[in-house]
């Protein structure tokens, strides 16, 4: 239990350090191809790239359960018998 509360503290002051820095630094991303540029805030670019990645995997987990169900499905069948 206390285990668990110094990580949530730890986590919190980490978090808490990175938001104080990123708003004294907030800095910049520019991302540019051919004529088009896009530029924003670095924060923004690394939440927006977290999420990305969490969509992406999940949208994964779910394509390789649709695959797997038809050996699912038949095994399931064969328990029954």
């Amino acid at each position: 239990m206390i285990g668990k509360i110094i990580y949530y503290f730890i986590v919190f002051v980490i978090a808490v350090c990175i938001g104080l820095w990123l708003k004294a630094e907030p800095g910049y991303v520019l991302i540019s191809y051919g004529h088009w540029t896009v530029e924003s805030t670095l924060w923004f670019v690394v939440i927006a790239l977290a999420i990305f990645f969490v969509i992406v995997h999940y949208l994964m987990k779910i394509i390789c359960g649709i695959w797997a169900m038809p050996s699912q499905l038949r095994r399931w069948q064969n328990d029954r018998k």
